[in-house]
């Protein structure tokens, strides 16, 4: 399954989601979000977001802005950043001005493979 990015990136802005390719997330059951400039947004609290088994490609911004407030964490399993032009495939960006550090990223068997930044 392809979802082509088309203008806005997704915006995320709650916990405890988790967006998972097929069955057993695996990378293998080819769920890919393409295109678009800026792909995924994280921001205000999100805390336990996952993101399992997505492959992301050809964006020309940037993938994913984990944006969030210090409190929240983002997972991401077994995913795959590629093909990307743009300035980052992850930026983690200092959004929250009542606090003075990022959210937390966390990647466990991921890949970033062919990106041109």
């Amino acid at each position: 399954t392809t979802i082509e990015v088309n203008g806005s990136a997704i915006e995320i802005f709650s916990g405890e989601i988790t967006l998972q390719c097929g069955q057993d997330g695996s990378r293998e059951n080819l769920c890919i979000i393409s295109g678009g400039t800026d792909q995924f947004v994280l921001k205000s609290d999100v805390s336990h977001v996952k993101f399992i088994g997505l492959t992301m490609e050809d964006s020309t911004g940037i993938s994913v802005t984990a944006g969030a407030n210090s409190n929240s964490v983002a997972t991401f399993v077994d995913c795959a950043w590629m093909r990307h032009t743009g300035k980052s495939a992850i930026q983690v960006k200092h959004m929250d001005p009542e606090c003075d550090h990022s959210m937390s990223v966390r990647l466990q068997n991921c890949i970033f493979a062919e990106n041109s930044m």
